[in-house]
């Protein structure tokens, strides 16, 4: 996907990153340290806020594995996520 931006992003869409990454136009990475330990406040925000993203991306992907667990692969099952998120999602078959 990454190697062929030109077929999978449009105008101002773009990936986040580690900061192991290389920036490029299509991929926005966090900032590393420079050589004095410091970064700067934007760039500490920008970590922080990314730092953020990741674990709630990383929680709701590991709450659809476990909704996915309880159910065959071959289910037509439809995930009906609770707000606020404490709260279990609730598969549902989908109407045929």
């Amino acid at each position: 996907m990454y190697l062929l931006e030109e077929k999978y992003f449009n105008n101002k869409e773009y990936l986040l990153g580690d900061s192991v990454f290389s920036a490029s136009s299509v991929l926005v990475p966090a900032f590393e340290k420079d050589s004095n330990s410091n970064l700067r406040e934007e760039n500490s925000y920008f970590n922080t806020k990314l730092a953020k993203l990741h674990i709630k991306s990383s929680n709701f992907l590991g709450l659809l594995k476990a909704c996915k667990q309880d159910h065959s692969p071959n289910d037509d099952v439809h995930m009906h996520l609770a707000q606020p998120s404490d709260q279990p999602c609730h598969p549902t078959r989908l109407a045929e």
